[in-house]
């Protein structure tokens, strides 16, 4: 789903640029159960991450995939909230939708999470400007997040 910028600077301006994501189903059936809620987004964000795994199961082989599902799923259960998804419409008077859960994170936090459980032996430095590949995946991780207001 492309946003156009005016969408963009609403979220931009709410602080609620996080991963606010609504697959279809989800936000026409609210989850109101929190592990449900926590493994739904974890999938989610991780198919958008990974959509080559899309509709498989992570085999015991694939290391890579369940650490970075182990790593997202801590992000989620630790920016998971309850409530309206989007202040930006409420402050237009328009109807966000009901009350269910969400998760409320910036993407560089999502971003940096994710890169940096990739690469331990950073540990936590910032990426040097020679280190090119390096900046080309983080935003890599960045940009795989589609995120919407509605």
């Amino acid at each position: 789903m492309m946003l156009n910028s005016s969408k963009l600077k609403i979220i931009r301006y709410v602080g609620l640029i996080g991963i606010v994501l609504f697959l279809s189903n989800v936000y026409a059936s609210p989850l109101s159960n929190k592990s449900e809620a926590i493994k739904s987004w974890t999938d989610h964000y991780f198919y958008q991450l990974h959509p080559e795994m899309e509709n498989k199961t992570i085999q015991k082989h694939q290391s890579f995939y369940k650490r970075e599902w182990l790593v997202i799923q801590n992000l989620v259960r630790t920016h998971l909230s309850w409530g309206v998804t989007c202040e930006a419409l409420v402050e237009m008077n328009i109807d966000p939708g009901p009350p269910q859960y969400y998760v409320d994170v910036s993407l560089t936090t999502a971003a940096n999470t994710i890169f940096y459980a990739r690469h331990p032996e950073l540990k936590g430095r910032k990426i040097r400007s020679e280190e090119t590949h390096l900046k080309n995946e983080w935003h890599e991780i960045e940009g795989a997040f589609h995120y919407s207001c509605t």
